[in-house]
């Protein structure tokens, strides 16, 4: 047992020795195996049969402790039937399944591309389309041959039936995409597809350039051979969108979203190359923000959050959470408020945009006013400017405004006639709620009407000047409801020269009467 342990430990020490001078040997440069390359290129041949693959060497390199030994051929190139080299590659790794030897052939179960110049197109029609640059075109029919036999149940019989996994290593990736007149360039993509019992997985990862900005991007995807159908995650550095507006026409509506961003998007995409769901979730800040009209104007954003989904049969964005936080210095100006601004230090909301009908439905609009709180709902119809004037209606309420304040709440061009009795008539306490309802119309050359104005309000200790000759009604609580044409007051206690007032009633009527 002795000298069994013995042997044993000799033959183990030996084993490492030598792995330790083959690694030390492989460092230092591959081994050729030239004698091995006629048999690579008819079984790489084989797996085609449009093309003939040749290449330089065949070779024997060390890759690291991860990779360990890795064959590899040298200057590999894909040849028509024409004789024109269709596609190239600088190098390439590929592993023998140990299953097709015992059975006499000479497969590859993996094949990785290393440093190719790759090009990805999206056509017009939809219909996307991949090359191998090379002196002549034609390579996408090798990559279609290529994912066709991935994707393809496992066959022993055929030279590519072992295949499991295709791998790209550092590409020279330049994407066009002729919808969108863009195209981009990543000068260092890892791409990794790989057989699974539904179709292919995917994993994608490089750096975009857009201009003079760098957006890391990385990606999973999942293609199910079934319904021919293409499902997306994706995840993406902080980029700032504006740049986008300089890319293509197509983006234009970017230009005015400088804020930097990160986030995640999941799309998915049916075998036409039409992109018909997508979901979003955005954050970001320290930028600026356009918005567009009726409110058009700039804000200056902290923070930002984006989430939410688009379906593309539909022609729906659900906004399932916008979040702007302004800091206490943030304002927005009102819609048909002659450019009044009022103190805004964030707002969250929700809601969805219907393209088909240009309308823009907020469900729910929440807002830091800087002390007071405003919530309201909207419905906001020919935004693109497609089916008409804007028209916005707004149903919403705010609370804890001081009615000495109520100046930087309320813009004057929202009831002239209300706006100055209230100012000049009414001080002190304060509006616990006012709930207001609005209808306003674009009349043209950028202008807009209040064409309908409804709304009430409770009232805390405040102190009223019916006329400039009577005394004023002091530490009155009540309720009051307003029009455009009529502001109705009801009191249900105050005082006036020390005497108490237990319920009074005060109607302004003819308030659009000139």
């Amino acid at each position: 047992m002795r000298r069994t342990i013995q042997l044993a430990g000799t033959l183990v020490a030996g084993l490492v020795v030598i792995a330790i001078l083959l690694a030390w040997r492989l460092s230092s440069g591959p081994i050729s195996l030239g004698f091995l390359s006629p048999y690579m290129e008819v079984a790489l041949s084989a797996a085609t049969d449009s093309f003939d693959i040749e290449f330089d060497d065949t070779t024997l390199a060390w890759a690291g402790w991860d990779r360990t030994l890795d064959i590899r051929v040298l200057n590999v190139r894909a040849v028509d039937t024409k004789g024109a080299v269709v596609a190239s590659v600088p190098e390439l790794s590929l592993s023998l399944s140990a299953q097709g030897l015992l059975r006499g052939t000479v497969a590859p179960e993996n094949i990785e591309l290393f440093r190719p110049k790759l090009w990805l197109v999206r056509r017009s029609d939809g219909r996307f389309e991949t090359e191998l640059k090379a002196e002549s075109e034609g390579s996408e029919e090798l990559f279609k041959e290529i994912l066709a036999a991935l994707a393809a149940p496992p066959d022993p019989s055929g030279p590519m039936g072992y295949l499991t996994r295709v791998a790209v290593v550092d590409a020279d990736l330049t994407v066009e995409d002729e919808r969108l007149e863009t195209l981009w360039r990543a000068p260092s993509t890892q791409i990794a597809l790989q057989r699974s019992e539904i179709g292919i997985d995917a994993e994608v990862s490089f750096d975009l350039r857009v201009d003079d900005q760098v957006m890391p991007l990385s990606a999973v995807a999942e293609y199910r051979i079934a319904d021919q159908r293409l499902d997306a995650g994706v995840s993406f550095g902080t980029v700032n969108p504006a740049v986008l507006s300089r890319v293509s026409p197509k983006f234009q509506e970017f230009a005015g979203f400088a804020v930097p961003v990160q986030g995640t998007l999941t799309i998915g995409m049916n075998s036409g190359g039409t992109v018909d769901e997508v979901g979003f979730h955005v954050i970001g800040g320290g930028g600026e923000l356009a918005l567009p009209e009726p409110a058009a104007q700039r804000l200056e954003v902290d923070k930002l959050e984006l989430r939410g989904r688009y379906d593309g049969r539909s022609g729906i964005t659900e906004f399932e959470r916008v979040f702007l936080e302004l800091g206490d210095r943030g304002a927005i100006a009102l819609p048909a408020a002659s450019g009044h601004r009022i103190p805004l230090r964030s707002v969250s909301a929700r809601g969805r945009y219907d393209s088909e009908r240009d309308r823009l439905h907020l469900a729910a609009l929440e807002a830091d006013l800087s002390g007071p709180s405003a919530r309201l709902a909207a419905e906001i119809e020919g935004l693109a400017g497609v089916h008409g004037p804007i028209a916005l209606t707004l149903k919403g309420a705010v609370e804890d405004v001081a009615v000495d304040r109520v100046r930087r709440y309320w813009p004057r061009d929202w009831g002239t006639d209300v706006y100055d009795w209230c100012t000049s008539h009414l001080s002190g306490g304060d509006l616990k709620r006012v709930s207001i309802e609005t209808r306003i119309l674009e009349t043209g050359d950028g202008r807009f009407e209040v064409v309908s104005l409804t709304g009430e309000l409770s009232i805390e200790g405040i102190a009223i000047a019916y006329l400039e000759s009577m005394p004023r009604a002091e530490n009155v609580d009540g309720t009051a409801s307003f029009g455009q044409r009529r502001f109705d007051i009801t009191i249900e206690k105050g005082s006036i020269k020390g005497l108490r007032l237990d319920e009074a009633t005060i109607a302004f009527s003819g308030l659009d009467v000139v």
